[in-house]
């Protein structure tokens, strides 16, 4: 089969990994996987192995570290730069995923390097959104927002309207933590009007972020909700277990102790099923609010 050929069938045949009916399913039934193992090592194959794990690697990250190994070590034998530097990314972001932030740094910083030698402005904008997130769970919040800056410019340059509605979200998170509010709303807005999809989920998660700071509990629940079912709808596990907590949260507020349970012990099962350890932490700290609210008199010092 013509190579071109080849990789349009397999793009289209992982694209489908986006919608909610089709996904891992559509994959395993046209056995794309399988031709694609048995296909030589050659810069095509690692192209089609990173974008794979760029589909999955929110989802079913333990999988998608697998594949990205693989491409990285393929990318290596053949001296592909390019794709050494999308695979090491995507090995970067698995290890931030799992809370493994001194391997993400790593791995990142590796392939920030590959992709500044080369001048693949894309890979530099995604690159630097994910060594901007380990500078948030630094807690240097000034040092990521400039480097979530940076990436905006980096999208707009390589015309990546994934980066730069990310770029967006990811501004907005910042001044999310720093309390300045009407710039989070401002930014997560314009991540919404940016992208349609992936990105916009994080900005519903942001936005319900921002009305919880207001305490205004019907909008954040309901923006949580959108983020969830958009989370949902790609198989975004990532996205899902992190705005499921915060939801917890909002109905913990509000008194509803038992549907809080109820959402809060499923997420702790898939934070548990996908290693997410980040999550898994933040769902036992509402967890532990939710029986101290059920069972007072458990916690009460004699």
């Amino acid at each position: 089969m013509d190579s071109k050929i080849f990789l349009r069938f397999v793009l289209l045949l992982f694209a489908s990994l986006a919608e909610p009916c089709l996904a891992q399913k559509s994959i395993k039934e046209a056995d794309s996987l399988h031709a694609l193992i048995k296909r030589p090592d050659d810069p095509i194959k690692v192209d089609l192995l990173n974008h794979y794990v760029t589909q999955i690697r929110d989802g079913d990250n333990i999988t998608a570290l697998e594949w990205a190994i693989k491409a990285r070590a393929i990318a290596e034998a053949l001296g592909y730069k390019k794709g050494q530097a999308v695979a090491l990314a995507n090995i970067g972001w698995i290890y931030y995923r799992q809370g493994d932030f001194p391997s993400a740094l790593e791995n990142t910083t590796q392939s920030l390097a590959i992709s500044e030698a080369i001048r693949d402005y894309g890979e530099m904008g995604s690159g630097t959104n994910n060594l901007a997130s380990i500078y948030v769970e630094q807690k240097e919040y000034p040092k990521a927002l400039a480097a979530f800056k940076k990436a905006l410019a980096w999208g707009k340059k390589a015309n990546d309207k994934f980066t730069i509605g990310r770029s967006y979200n990811n501004i907005s998170y910042v001044f999310l933590l720093t309390k300045t509010l009407d710039s989070a709303q401002y930014f997560a807005e314009a991540g919404i009007s940016a992208t349609h999809g992936y990105s916009a989920g994080f900005a519903w998660r942001t936005l319900g972020d921002v009305y919880v700071e207001k305490n205004e509990l019907d909008l954040a629940e309901s923006n949580y909700l959108k983020s969830i079912a958009n989370a949902d709808s790609h198989k975004n596990f990532s996205l899902k277990v992190s705005t499921t907590y915060r939801l917890g949260k909002v109905y913990l507020c509000r008194g509803q102790t038992e549907k809080a349970l109820l959402i809060l012990k499923e997420n702790e099962r898939l934070c548990k099923k996908f290693e997410f350890r980040s999550e898994l932490a933040n769902t036992y700290k509402v967890l532990a609010l939710v029986f101290k609210r059920k069972h007072p008199m458990k916690y009460i010092l004699p």
